[in-house]
């Protein structure tokens, strides 16, 4: 075989949980959403998930913490939407922090363990 240069890098998928899994890649970005858009419906637009997903995923977010992470408003385009609470922005922010620390963490672990495949 060719010898030929080799980047590792690692690839994860951060998923928390205790019996269920709660928070992932779908709910980040979905809360991502909601928040820079202050809509539920425009939020799924934008990420491509289905209302009833989204709302199973925040129905499984509120149960599992024991707290509701958006407050909605009925009343249309003028009158309603859906924001982040107080505890949901400080989920958002935390798993954003655990993401990146772990990420930073599992590539230091993949140039350490696998550089030598670096020629």
């Amino acid at each position: 075989f060719a010898e030929r240069s080799v980047t590792m890098r690692a690839v994860n998928n951060l998923r928390i949980g205790n019996n269920n899994v709660f928070m992932g890649p779908g709910p980040k970005i979905l809360l991502q959403s909601v928040e820079r858009t202050a809509s539920l419906r425009k939020a799924c637009v934008e990420t491509g998930i289905s209302y009833t997903k989204a709302l199973r995923m925040l129905r499984r977010l509120d149960t599992e913490l024991g707290f509701a992470v958006v407050d909605s408003a009925k009343g249309g385009n003028e009158r309603g939407g859906t924001v982040l609470t107080a505890q949901g922005v400080r989920l958002l922010r935390a798993y954003e922090e655990i993401e990146a620390e772990t990420a930073c963490f599992a590539q230091k672990l993949v140039d350490e363990k696998l550089g030598y495949l670096k020629r």
